[in-house]
């Protein structure tokens, strides 16, 4: 048998899984004690929440997009 995952050697036992998120079909090959290769090294959840930077309304520039000219050199958000 060829190693399933980098860390896996002969003595290695698989077993049929439900794949992440599935009750019990789909199910996949995994290795006992070494897990489903590459999800190791490639989490899909990360177990720090993101965080957005808190807003800033003092500096905060409008994009181009939302400027509007009024009139001479006035322009508006709005």
């Amino acid at each position: 048998m060829n190693h399933y995952t980098r860390d896996c050697t002969e003595k290695c036992e698989l077993q049929l899984r439900p794949i992440p998120g599935a009750i019990a079909w789909p199910r996949r090959l995994e290795c006992v004690t070494h897990g489903y290769p590459g999800e190791k090294s490639q989490p899909s959840l990360s177990s720090v929440p993101e965080q957005e930077k808190r807003n800033n309304y003092i500096e905060e520039v409008a994009s181009p997009a939302d400027v509007y000219e009024v009139g001479g050199h006035e322009v508006s958000q709005y």
